[in-house]
């Protein structure tokens, strides 16, 4: 999951850094990040933003790989836009 949010820091200039350990991360942003979850949302991704410019995960410990990339997927389409 780490992996995958630091390949958005490399393909997209919106994404800043990757900060958290294990599967409690978050996504820094260069600008509000507070419309990426009312978007997430509608997608069907439960995020929150902290500190203005990041996006805070929290996956349940039972999450499948399969999961995470869609959530990934439906990230890279939004930082695109």
């Amino acid at each position: 999951f780490k992996q995958q949010l630091a390949q958005l820091t490399r393909t997209h200039a919106r994404a800043v850094a990757v900060r958290g350990k294990g599967l409690l991360l978050g996504l820094e942003l260069d600008g509000n990040a507070g419309p990426f979850v009312g978007r997430m949302m509608k997608k069907g991704f439960i995020i929150n933003a902290i500190q203005d410019k990041v996006l805070r995960f929290a996956p349940p410990l039972i999450i499948e790989k399969e999961q995470i990339d869609q959530l990934i997927e439906a990230l890279d389409r939004l930082l695109g836009e």
